[in-house]
């Protein structure tokens, strides 16, 4: 078996940790040393602050965003070790005929997470221009990002409104860019970046809400309640809409056939599985 780095997932638990530290800075709490971690000293973090102390819906927003941050990488880390269990599935003990291709170990055309080439985009099914279009304005607006972190360290106002709103307007383009795209578009746009674009059901619980819809282990989740799924976090988000226990619409994808079932919203009873497949036609 093919283990999983424990530097992957102590990676994620950085991302969280860094999440938590700056959140406590900007509540004014004092940041407690954690057991082997170092946590660098801000002299004019106080100043910056008490001159400019961010509301309370910009905290619970911030507060929002690490919850959904460890959601990811838990989806992340799940995806990494379905992954290498295929990619393992794929290997021979004769090594030389067991050489694994490119598309065995990213993927077809490339596209790992953190990843933008337009290699990536047209493998996924997009023309050129497309390609090119999209990996330009990714490449715009990470620039962007970066001189933004750039100009806020260096003029104190990393930890302020300023930086979180100016922050907020470039993730906003980058989310007009995914809102004028289809259903299947969007699902192709996920692959080529080398994110989850379909969750799948691993185990259904017996006696609960899956079970009694008739759900199976290996059915792909399409949509829940109309609203497409292509991550567990969307999902989790859907499934705390609405009235609790409201009978809601449920498609799933089965062997090649499309099935709908209802089931009452809140927790389904799976487990499931963000998944990254190249989505065939409509």
């Amino acid at each position: 078996m093919i283990p999983v780095s424990p530097n992957w997932i102590a990676a994620g638990l950085v991302v969280v940790t860094s999440a938590t530290v700056m959140l406590a800075v900007q509540l004014g709490e004092p940041v407690r040393e954690m057991p082997g971690a170092s946590v660098p000293a801000d002299p004019g973090a106080a100043e910056i602050l008490s001159a400019d102390r961010l509301p309370v819906s910009v905290v619970a927003e911030l507060l929002d965003r690490e919850v959904e941050e460890r959601l990811r990488l838990e989806d992340e880390v799940a995806a990494l070790q379905a992954r290498m269990a295929r990619l393992e599935a794929t290997l021979q003990p004769d090594p030389p005929a067991a050489a694994p291709t490119a598309s065995a170990v990213t993927g077809i055309g490339g596209g790992n997470r953190g990843e933008v080439s337009e290699e990536a985009f047209v493998a996924a099914g997009f023309s050129p221009d497309q390609a090119a279009f999209y990996r330009q304005r990714h490449d715009e607006i990470s620039m962007a990002q970066l001189y933004l972190r750039d100009q806020a360290n260096r003029e104190g106002w990393l930890r302020t409104r300023r930086f979180v709103d100016e922050q907020r307007a470039l993730r906003q383009q980058l989310d007009e860019l995914e809102q004028g795209m289809d259903e299947d578009t969007y699902a192709r746009y996920l692959y080529a970046l080398g994110q989850p674009n379909q969750v799948q059901v691993r185990r259904v619980l017996a006696s609960s809400a899956a079970d009694s819809a008739g759900v199976m282990d290996g059915d792909i989740l399409l949509r829940y309640d109309g609203r497409r799924i292509y991550q567990a976090g969307d999902l989790r988000r859907e499934s705390r809409d609405g009235d609790p226990g409201e009978m809601v619409a449920v498609d799933i994808l089965r062997d090649g056939q499309r099935i709908q079932t209802y089931v009452p919203r809140g927790p389904l009873g799976i487990n499931m599985g963000s998944e990254r497949i190249l989505p065939t036609s409509p």
